[in-house]
């Protein structure tokens, strides 16, 4: 993942205690991956010299130990930046302000880039509850071992207290509400934006998640606007519009070139400046494109899981910068899906779904993830999702045949895209496989008799 960047990255965690600040830590250095410099295991490790501090300044040598503690983290970051680390996260509280000046310094004499990434769970009554699983693992050994450490709620509250709230509308942050579960990409994808945006932004995971995959909802916490829109992002087409008059004679069709006119629909980016004509964006050179699920996309590769284009564009944020297609660039893997056609770009009247769906494809190194409402099963990288609501599926899912003629039935199948209401069956079985299926999933059925088959098992004659 870190080939995108050309600057190394430092995340710098905060948060009170109990608010997942670490977990969040090992998530990310799993999904990136890179090291993680854990302020609690330098201080464990540093534990025993604070017995040759004298008794009588133990108000003081906690905090003594603690900053010691923090100046082995900056330490140890620094060397793993001179290393040539491009991702570094520091779990560490960030508290008080000062240390995030000592990290804002490390950063700017490294060359390298600070990202907040905050951990504030909306559900306060959480945090008690992760108090009490951890309690029970709690016992007088780890008392020894972490001195330091709360031993009770009351502990953890008096600590908290502690924590002072600054200003910090100077470095970029990512707020995450640690009581929602997020996958990894919710994480990174916004994370690398953030530090590769020219301007000082707050942003919370749910507005990011928001803007990319759901209806726009902002209650943005931006000091100021990036002065460009990340070019990695995913492509999200409003609902067919018209050109306002005044406009349309500076509009172009990212496909077919095209001035567009204030007379036809369109579709726009809601994040970027990118056009296409309603007919260029819902054709397609075959008339009916059909795919079974053991099929290949036409843009991977036939036995490596790699995308296949005939030809490669760059985006126009790659071609101003003089810089060459590259498949970790959402812009140029669009742009050459465009060029290809070998997909529509958007399905406007797809049968199993009520709205528009819109063909999403990311990078291979860190791509999006989404679970198929046809078959049920993941995907990552690309695929066509709704905008509208959070339905998405396969390609090869949206490309299904209507009709086929399966080597184990006698009678040919049809396309369903759920069960009826009025079937008020207990139990759903594939005939094929003879194992259990989800009724809210798609699946073939035979018109002439009960016979009902996964999609997956199906065996084209």
């Amino acid at each position: 993942m870190d080939r995108q960047l050309n600057f190394p990255l430092i995340v710098a965690m905060k948060g009170r205690p109990f608010t997942g600040k670490s977990t969040i830590a090992m998530q990310m250095g799993k999904a990136f991956p890179c090291p993680v410099i854990d302020h609690d295991d330098i201080r464990s490790s540093l534990a025993h010299l604070q017995l040759f501090l004298p008794p009588s300044i133990s108000p003081q040598r906690d905090q003594q130990m603690d900053d010691l503690s923090f100046q082995v983290v900056c330490r140890v970051a620094q060397t793993q930046l001179q290393l040539g680390f491009k991702i570094i996260v520091i779990d560490s509280s960030l508290s008080p302000r000062s240390r995030l000046d000592h990290l804002l310094e490390l950063s700017n004499s490294n060359g390298a880039v600070l990202v907040i990434l905050e951990c504030k769970p909306i559900v306060q009554a959480t945090r008690r509850k992760w108090w009490l699983e951890h309690e029970r693992d709690y016992d007088v050994t780890h008392q020894s071992k972490y001195p330091y450490k709360p031993s009770t709620w009351d502990d953890v509250k008096e600590l908290s207290g502690k924590y002072s709230d600054y200003d910090d509308k100077d470095v970029r942050k990512l707020i995450a509400d640690t009581t929602s579960e997020m996958v990894d990409w919710q994480l990174t994808f916004p994370l690398l934006e953030l530090a590769k945006s020219e301007g000082i932004c707050h942003l919370h995971v749910k507005q990011w998640t928001d803007q990319m995959f759901g209806n726009l909802s902002l209650d943005t916490q931006a000091v100021a606007e990036p002065r460009h829109s990340p070019r990695n992002h995913i492509i999200r087409f409003s609902v067919g519009r018209r050109i306002p008059e005044n406009e349309e004679a500076h509009i172009n069709c990212n496909k077919c070139l095209e001035s567009i006119s204030s007379s036809v629909e369109a579709y726009n980016c809601t994040h970027c400046n990118l056009y296409l004509h309603k007919s260029c964006a819902e054709s397609h050179p075959i008339k009916k494109l059909e795919l079974f699920p053991q099929d290949r996309p036409p843009f991977l590769h036939p036995t490596r899981h790699e995308y296949l284009f005939p030809e490669t564009y760059q985006c126009d944020a790659c071609r101003e910068e003089n810089k060459d297609f590259s498949y970790d660039c959402e812009g140029c893997l669009f742009q050459t899906h465009l060029k290809c056609d070998l997909l529509p770009t958007v399905l406007n009247c797809h049968q199993g779904h009520e709205h528009p769906l819109n063909f999403t494809i990311s990078a291979l190194c860190y791509g999006f993830f989404f679970t198929c409402q046809a078959c049920g099963n993941p995907e990552k990288h690309f695929g066509y999702i709704c905008q509208i609501c959070s339905f998405g599926c396969h390609v090869n899912c949206a490309f299904l045949p209507s009709i086929v003629n399966h080597i184990k039935h006698v009678h040919s199948l049809s396309l369903a895209f759920f069960t009826p209401e009025d079937d008020d069956s207990d139990e759903f079985y594939c005939d094929t496989c003879e194992t259990e299926r989800n009724p809210k999933l798609w699946f073939y059925k035979c018109l002439d008799c009960s016979y009902t088959c996964h999609l997956t098992c199906i065996v084209p004659k």
